[in-house]
């Protein structure tokens, strides 16, 4: 996993607010996430980078959130519970693939996924595992 993680780390850093990141609805859910991602900390979650609000130096009206990295999450905390229509990414480690279909699929989302992996094969047979709308490969 810590060459995944630097990867998406590398990623995130590079997205720019109001460029390749767009402003939330409104000011009103950014209290939200950063109390959701404040009480992932204290539960044994890392922010990597971001987890709070950003001053768009052009338009300050703008409800933006820094892209954000949080990882050594647990599919019991908050912020895997919740849908954050924000740019987090929350990481959360598995041990096996069926483990990780498992997590998935007991997980009252579903609308897409991604799957990545050098064997096309497998990853199409993880695809069809998968419980939600519409799977994504190595996209």
């Amino acid at each position: 996993m810590p060459r995944f993680l630097s990867l998406v780390e590398t990623k995130i850093k590079a997205l720019r607010p109001g460029k390749d990141v767009s402003s939330l609805i409104s000011q009103q859910p950014i209290a939200r996430l950063e109390s959701l991602l404040a009480k992932a900390v204290s539960e044994g979650a890392n922010i990597i980078h971001g987890g709070k609000r950003f001053s768009h130096p052009d338009r300050p009206h703008g409800a933006y959130f820094t892209p954000t990295l949080v990882v050594d999450v647990t599919m019991d905390m908050d912020i895997a519970k919740e849908e954050l229509f924000a740019p987090v990414m929350s990481v959360v480690g598995y041990e096996t693939v069926d483990e990780a279909i498992g997590l998935l699929n007991a997980s009252r989302f579903g609308l897409g996924a991604s799957v990545f992996g050098n064997n096309k094969q497998e990853c199409q047979e993880v695809a069809s595992r998968l419980e939600c709308g519409m799977v994504s490969i190595n996209e």
